[in-house]
């Protein structure tokens, strides 16, 4: 990151003692594994290289007993956890993930869990059980293969489960049933809230709070059930729909970056008031179809400062308040300190600003508009926002965006080289498989509906070249009778 940057973050999460050590830790592990993994698969055991990484993973194993009581990594539909919570990665601890969560994946495990107890020997027996074991004709059941030779190794300090389909199947059920009441609530409260202001009355600071608290809980879980309805784009109610898709754009990205549950609410509040402002500008004005008159320009760029003074008018003054009021601010101001309301300070930007300003560029962007023919895909707001990376926008943290939202996000329906038609169910993090998602796909070569089948787009053939490439984006709407249908996928 910027220098700049890293202040911001390092002083947000500075207010949770422990934190960032607790993060240092898990990463290491997640490296240590790879790198155990990766020994035990390339050198014999009696290697001085492997019996040091052994030795130095046992020792995280040890550290990770001491602060969470337990060692157990889990992998679920496109993402790891450890302990019972999501492993969370850099950009260099991308390819130790992705190693992991594949090397699983392929033995149709679901979960590992090592004993306080487990030895050295133990440790290094299990790692090449679990390196050498690479299932290729598909004749075995891998998982009752490694489970097999788990128990021919006695090891008894570890224990192996299966993904469990049903039970995953009803959890993302529950979880997504949850996600969609709360983002039309979400919508609702940014309705009543901005509809009150109009009107003159103070902001409800507790009903938006109950409301977005809701979404970092369901984010915390899983992002991506959450993210994938910010796809909703509804252009009759824009203003309500954006707010509330910029405060699920800010969340989850804000807990991909690592932020506290705590500092998630107060970015999530901020985020959906932050165009409070425009409740006190003239419609008329504000979707007009055609180019804007200089006073009419003059008029939107006021929108923030009155957003200033409808916060300032709450009847409590706290943290959270304040932060709202200054991303109300400072939401239009750019990295070069350009931008609007005009000022004379070379103050730098809030880090909360700086994220809900690249969450509102790229839901305005990718939203249909009644003055642009046409809204944009994904990577055609990335690329637009990217000409302005470290003019109006901070640098690290837009690459992190596109990074996290990869060209194709959760919920977008493709349309595929072979003919077939699928739906995005997880993004690949890796930098160079940005376009490689996860997909279920929902039509066959023909263009018929199938039962959906899960695949991965990075899927290669015999000769190393990929079996499936996107050629389109679709509309949802084209495949699914309704939006319940639709998420059911996800």
């Amino acid at each position: 990151m910027t220098e700049a940057t890293n202040v911001q973050v390092d002083k947000l999460k500075g207010d949770e003692p422990g934190r960032q050590e607790q993060q240092r830790l898990r990463l290491d592990f997640l490296n240590a594994l790879h790198v155990a993994f990766k020994g035990a698969r390339f050198f014999p055991p009696q290697n001085e290289s492997v019996i040091r990484k052994m030795e130095q993973l046992l020792d995280l194993i040890k550290k990770l007993f001491g602060s969470d009581g337990a060692c157990n990594l889990e992998h679920v539909h496109g993402f790891l956890m450890l302990n019972g919570s999501r492993l969370r990665t850099d950009v260099v601890g991308l390819v130790p993930y992705n190693f992991m969560m594949d090397a699983m994946a392929k033995l149709k495990t679901g979960t590992v869990s090592l004993d306080a107890t487990i030895t050295f020997d133990e440790l290094r027996s299990f790692f090449y059980v679990f390196a050498k074991l690479d299932p290729k004709d598909g004749s075995q059941d891998p998982f009752q293969l490694f489970e097999d030779d788990i128990k021919r190794q006695g090891l008894v300090s570890v224990r192996i489960a299966r993904e469990d389909e049903q039970s995953l199947s009803t959890r993302n059920q529950d979880l997504r049933r949850q996600s969609v009441d709360i983002f039309f609530r979400s919508i609702s409260v940014a309705k009543s809230i901005l509809q009150n202001a109009h009107a003159g009355k103070a902001v409800n600071f507790r009903r938006a709070k109950r409301a977005v608290q809701t979404m970092v809980d369901i984010a915390v879980e899983d992002e991506f059930f959450l993210l994938a309805l910010s796809t909703i784009k509804n252009y009759d109610e824009y203003t309500y729909n954006h707010s509330t898709n910029v405060a699920v754009l800010s969340i989850s990205f804000g807990q991909h970056l690592g932020l506290s549950k705590q500092l998630l609410g107060s970015l999530g509040i901020a985020a959906l008031l932050h165009d409070i402002g425009k409740t006190d500008i003239d419609k008329a004005v504000l979707n007009k179809a055609g180019k804007l008159t200089r006073d009419e320009w003059e008029i939107i760029k006021s929108h923030p400062m009155m957003g200033v003074k409808r916060l300032l008018q709450s009847a409590e003054m706290n943290e959270m308040v304040m932060r709202s009021i200054v991303v109300a601010f400072q939401h239009h101001r750019r990295m070069d300190l350009e931008g609007y309301p005009e000022t004379d300070s070379g103050r730098e930007l809030n880090f909360f600003s700086k994220i809900v300003a690249i969450a509102d560029c790229y839901d305005a962007l990718t939203t249909p508009r009644i003055y642009r023919s046409r809204s944009y895909s994904a990577a055609e707001a990335f690329g637009i926002m990217l000409d302005d990376i470290g003019t109006v926008f901070d640098p690290v943290l837009l690459n992190s965006f596109v990074l996290f939202l990869s060209l194709y996000p959760v919920g977008t329906m493709l349309r595929l080289d072979t003919g077939e038609s699928a739906l995005v169910f997880r993004v690949n993090h890796d930098v160079e498989l940005l376009d490689r998602p996860m997909i279920k796909i929902v039509t066959d070569t023909e263009g018929k509906r199938i039962e959906p089948i899960l695949a991965s787009a990075a899927e290669k053939d015999t000769d190393g070249n990929y079996k499936r490439n996107v050629t389109a984006i679709d509309a949802p709407s084209k495949f699914f009778k309704n939006l319940d249908e639709y998420f059911s996928l996800l």
